[in-house]
């Protein structure tokens, strides 16, 4: 047998989207295509022996585990290669394969798994083991987000790093297709969890709710998973970051700062971590720390996308929203030079005569905008770092703000802060009652973002309004009774409120 056979190994079920690409990626690398099927309705198994594949059916037992070994099982490779149909090996990458496969077959290869995601504009970069020997005591462990670590260390192979790029499409999809692909996967690691209660089985949970954006769920196993200290530290870093950012949405900033900081003590290499205290700072109005970091994201962000950086689990982010945030940290301290730093990188990012950039050039020179254009401005407005710049330039902008903001509300949905801006719009025209409107619009949308109460409560206390302004402060008791920033200024306010009453 040529030492240098190597197997591609995979389990799919209903792939025909994907599996093409995927087969083509790996010509001229793998010497035999295993492929494991969990039951396909579609071509999936006519795709794969078009490529000369070795098709198995597998009857699904709700264990990823249990199928991809079923397929190491049925390979005869000296070397495995395992991918998803949702990924595809890099062009650049196959002569590295073909190179390793020479070599000691007491070494596996842990490979850069570059997931793609233009939806959220959140790709990813992480190590994984994807090329490994094939061996008897080599397989997989747990029934999803499964493993392949454990088993190489018990039998004595040594893991090394590699540049083999295995590009991931499988979170560039819709937010609502990846919050059922976390379910389906939920369910699993909760029954693996029963059975073995591991702190990577709780991480994996945690991410699953987060993707299904079940906040409390995902901080009640990501702090599961922190209570082991021999976690990992690329997801200590993650781990982290998620409870740094769910603290600093309620304001509590000493105990964000804090978990960002362990973060980064976890590793220090997270561009989307010096976001989160970019944020904390802004939040404690120290404007000048949150642009460094804001910076320092940038920077670790580029080294990373150059390879010139690396890290075992890092999350990447689209260039323009950090030098977004960055715009808006100028204008709220007034800093003109870093602002042309970031306006600067900003438009050599795409075409200068984009809508986007347009709109943004009208903003800053207080020029009237073209009401027919209004629609095209924000279609090119979709992210919330675009959204918070927009309305950052619209405080300075004298020029007739409500159509802009209705438009921006058409384009963006129930975005809080863009029904805030309007509510405020139609405060300073005294149009009161639609002002009261949108405010408890905001409210209904998201009951945990503080500003919204404030700025209801502004507005009765403008008009006197005593009752309405005290049923506010009973709100803003009842939900952020336990803040240690928001009940002392509640506190305040009541006080006063009571004490003119009584005058």
């Amino acid at each position: 047998m040529d030492s240098k056979l190597i197997t591609l190994s995979m389990i799919v079920k209903n792939e025909e989207k994907f599996l093409t690409g995927c087969l083509e990626s790996v010509k001229g690398v793998v010497d035999e295509i295993v492929i494991v099927d969990t039951g396909s309705t579609d071509n999936t198994k006519k795709i794969a022996a078009e490529f000369g594949a070795k098709v198995f059916d597998f009857n699904w037992v709700n264990d990823f585990s249990a199928a991809r070994n079923f397929s190491l099982q049925n390979s005869t490779g000296n070397w495995i290669l395992y991918l998803d149909a949702d990924e595809r090996l890099h062009q650049n990458s196959k002569q590295r394969i073909k190179k390793l496969a020479g070599g000691s077959r007491k070494k596996a290869y842990s490979c850069i798994v570059n997931s793609i995601d233009n939806v959220k504009n959140r790709p990813s970069k992480m190590d994984y083991i994807r090329f490994f020997p094939r061996h008897p005591g080599v397989k997989f462990e747990g029934a999803a987000h499964e493993q392949i670590i454990p088993s190489l260390i018990k039998t004595s192979h040594q893991i090394i790093r590699t540049e083999i790029e295995i590009i991931h499409l499988g979170y560039n999809i819709s937010a609502d297709e990846l919050k059922l692909k976390a379910g389906r996967n939920l369910s699993l690691l909760l029954n693996d969890y029963k059975i073995k209660k591991h702190s990577y089985s709780a991480f994996q949970i945690a991410q699953s709710y987060s993707l299904m954006s079940d906040e409390e769920n995902a901080v009640k196993y990501f702090k599961i998973a922190l209570d082991d200290a021999k976690l990992l530290s690329a997801y200590k870093a993650v781990a982290f970051r998620y409870l740094a950012a769910y603290e600093s949405q309620k304001m509590k900033w000493n105990e964000a700062f804090d978990l960002a900081q362990k973060s980064l003590l976890a590793d220090a290499m997270q561009p989307l971590t010096y976001l989160v205290l970019s944020q904390i700072y802004q939040g404690v109005k120290d404007f000048n720390n949150a642009e460094l970091n804001c910076r320092k994201a940038l920077d670790i962000n580029a080294k990373i996308a150059n390879r010139s950086l690396a890290s075992d689990m890092v999350i990447m982010i689209d260039e323009k929203s950090i030098l977004y945030r960055g715009l808006n940290l100028c204008l709220m301290n007034g800093e003109r030079e870093p602002f042309n730093f970031y306006f600067s990188k900003l438009k050599g990012c795409g075409n200068g005569d984009s809508d986007e950039l347009a709109l943004f050039n009208l903003l800053i020179n207080n020029i009237k905008y073209d009401d027919k254009k209004l629609s095209n401005y924000m279609v090119a407005i979709k992210s919330e770092t675009q959204v918070e710049l927009v309305l950052s330039l619209l405080k300075t902008y004298t020029h007739n703000k409500q159509p802009l903001l209705e438009e921006m509300l058409k384009h963006t949905g129930d975005n809080v802060l863009v029904i805030n801006a309007l509510a405020a719009e139609y405060e300073n025209k005294k149009e009161y009652n639609r002002a009261e409107e949108f405010f408890k619009k905001s409210i209904s949308i998201n009951s945990d973002f503080p500003p919204s109460y404030f700025f209801l409560l502004s507005l009765y206390l403008k008009q006197s309004n005593t009752n309405s302004a005290l049923k506010v402060v009973a709100d803003l008791e009842n939900r952020f009774g336990g803040n240690s920033v928001i009940a002392p200024q509640v506190q305040a306010i009541k006080e006063k409120i009571v004490k003119y009453f009584n005058s």
